[in-house]
């Protein structure tokens, strides 16, 4: 025998089954609801039903949901509406299904839930309405790339929105010759190389008095930042959140199975536990990290990687280009990298050594996070990859050797050999760091967002270009200033200033995780923490 439970579902899902094959006649109709309403309801909602039918029937184009809800949203029976109305918000979810049969309503009793229950329904609805966020439903249309030539469909209100944003004519045979042309055109298809220092700043500079400087052909809207907010979902953040209490786990497990270990008992505070936890953790972190760029580029951006210039080729603004699903290969690069940077925020507040700089570094994560994000909804997820790819190695060799760093100080007997790795890693840092950071991001990012989008983007839509290359350049203007500093730790260590490689941002090692220094002086001798 089938219980209530069962059996309306059931038959929900029989309305539901005839509606979409087709089966839209009135009689039909109200075969179902009979069976479903008590007979004493049935004459109240007979004439909603037929009107119901009859509307779609003659429009195939409406949504038998919400008509049927409509129509019966006139009638004052609550029971009815309970039942029905869940259709019209997440129907694939069938939620009409979980709610009780009006004449066995008091069988079902309320339970309260615990926390722990709670946070897990809370987090589940929220996915589902981050879900149904990503949907696209609407009505769609046909469009014919006017580069590839192409037909795509495109959602009707992106169409609309995004016609306003394309330029006029081309006056590109007006203001270039065709010697020009036909010249930017083989070099963007050639295999070239590096350019030199000359050709980049020339190149540069005419790509920015091109799209900068030339308001009439490429006006500057801020509309289009406008438009560009309306594509932000939260299904993404939502995935990125997941990750960064993953990575937090990840870490609290890690520090367990490392105070265990041999090297891990000999720090026995907790600011020494930390100091030697937060690089080992960054390395394990940049590591998978690089891991994950490394696959992404060797599968879907080398060819990005080698020609630069090439990059927005296929790159052009076209109605629904914000709607245009990025490659999952990027889009969980990008809910990694995210992710993590979410988690490095609460870990600098609550798990890391207090620093001097630990307020900069909050806002570094805060603005990675606002660069990751738009560069992803703007789709330059292609350029995104190769910047990260040019900076997570260096991190990853620099919180090595601050790891061992760390440890030295527990083995005064390898004192010696852990500082010459110290040395290496940090030798390594420096050249990896100027030849990455300091040579090829200009080379290959910053000339192919600028050089790159003259070649392929002259008289075309290019919105971003200034915002985009401002923040490429800014990002530049801080690793040169931070090269300053290495160049003077490199000058300090080779005339004999700074015999030992050590973090000066630090506080001092008796200070506490707050940044309070602990009484340090004892019987006229200072304390000095004993090796186990």
């Amino acid at each position: 025998m089938l219980g209530p439970w069962t059996f309306y579902t059931r038959k929900l899902r029989k309305i539901e089954s005839d509606i979409l094959s087709g089966n839209w006649y009135s009689d039909l109709l109200l075969e179902d609801f009979e069976d479903l309403l008590p007979s004493g309801e049935m004459s109240e909602t007979e004439p909603y039903v037929r009107n119901a039918a009859v509307e779609i029937a003659v429009d195939s184009d409406t949504s038998s949901d919400v008509v049927i809800v409509e129509e019966l949203s006139q009638v004052s029976n609550s029971r009815i509406d309970r039942v029905l109305r869940p259709r019209t918000s997440l129907n694939a979810f069938h939620l009409r299904c979980f709610s009780p049969p009006p004449s066995t309503s008091k069988v079902y009793r309320s339970r309260k839930m615990t926390l722990d229950q709670q946070l897990v329904w809370w987090t589940l609805a929220f996915f589902v309405v981050a879900a149904s966020a990503e949907a696209n439903d609407g009505d769609y249309v046909w469009m014919t790339d006017p580069q590839t030539h192409e037909r795509y469909q495109v959602l009707r209100s992106s169409y609309d929105r995004d016609k306003a944003f394309f330029l006029g004519e081309s006056t590109l045979s007006d203001r270039f010759s065709h010697a020009y042309l036909d010249a930017l055109a083989n070099q963007c298809n050639a295999v070239t190389g590096p350019p030199s220092v000359f050709e980049f700043l020339n190149h540069t500079s005419i790509a920015v008095a091109e799209f900068c400087l030339n308001p009439e052909i490429y006006p500057y809207s801020f509309e289009i930042y406008l438009r560009l907010f309306e594509t932000i979902r939260w299904g993404p953040y939502t995935i990125a959140a997941l990750v960064a209490v993953l990575f937090t786990v990840a870490r609290y497990l890690c520090t367990k199975l490392f105070l265990k270990t041999k090297v891990g008992r000999r720090f026995t505070t907790e600011h020494s536990q930390k100091k030697a936890m937060t690089p080992l953790w960054n390395t394990i972190s940049y590591t998978f990290l690089f891991s994950v760029e490394t696959g992404t580029l060797l599968n879907c951006g080398y060819n990005d990687f080698v020609y630069p210039l090439c990059i927005f080729k296929d790159i052009h603004f076209k109605p629904g280009y914000f709607d245009d699903p990025i490659p999952w290969q990027y889009r969980w690069l990008y809910m990694f990298q995210i992710g993590f940077y979410a988690h490095s925020f609460y870990a600098a507040l609550r798990l890391d050594v207090r620093r001097k700089d630990t307020s900069v570094l909050l806002i570094h994560h805060v603005l990675t996070i606002a660069l990751l994000s738009f560069s992803f909804f703007a789709k330059f997820h292609r350029v995104g990859l190769l910047v990260l790819f040019l900076h997570d190695i260096s991190d990853v060799i620099l919180e090595l050797g601050k790891f061992f760093i760390a440890v030295r100080s527990k083995y005064p007997e390898y004192a010696n050999r852990l500082e010459h790795i110290a040395n290496c890693l940090f030798a390594a840092f420096v050249l990896t760091w100027f030849y990455l950071r300091i040579y090829l991001f200009p080379t290959k990012v910053i000339y192919g967002t600028t050089w790159g989008v003259y070649l392929t983007h002259l008289d075309r839509e290019a919105y971003f270009f200034l915002f985009f290359n401002t923040m490429l350049t800014t990002l530049y203007l801080l690793h040169i200033y931070w090269s300053y500093f290495i160049v003077v730790m490199l000058c300090k260590i080779a005339i004999g200033r700074m015999p030992k490689i050590e973090d000066e941002r630090d506080f001092d090692s008796d200070t506490s995780s707050n940044g309070v220094c602990k009484p340090a002086i004892a019987n006229g001798a200072r304390k000095k923490e004993k090796l186990p």
